[in-house]
């Protein structure tokens, strides 16, 4: 079959339409899947701020691991032996309205952690 120029042109035109279309539809496709599992993420997790005040951390008992090479398990352990833990609205009001924080001796940390429902 022989067919003319300007049907095969606009045949190809079509197709271009056609995968500019899918195209488009892929890219919406996952823009829409990753504000999904951004949403997912968000809303099974919080930043929480954790304090460590350097005055009262033994290094020695702490296996001498310096603040700044904790894991982010051991800081939290620390901090939470402190009592130094805050959502970050906690820490907003902590740090604007309080001496509980130190900003010559503390060292902070923000850390994703998983939230219960």
């Amino acid at each position: 079959m022989i067919y003319s120029n300007e049907l095969l042109d606009e045949v190809q035109k079509t197709i271009s339409l056609i995968t500019v279309g899918l195209a488009d539809n892929m890219n919406q496709i996952q823009l829409e899947s990753l504000e999904l599992a951004h949403k997912l993420l968000s809303e099974r997790f919080e930043t929480r701020v954790y304090c460590i005040n350097s005055e009262d951390y033994d290094y020695d008992a702490d296996k001498n691991i310096e603040i700044y090479l904790l894991t982010d398990s051991q800081f939290m352990d620390i901090a939470e032996e402190q009592g130094l833990c805050y959502t970050l609205e906690g820490f907003q009001k902590a740090f604007n309205e309080s001496s509980e924080l130190n900003l010559t001796t503390d060292v902070i940390r923000f850390i994703q952690v998983p939230v219960s429902k």
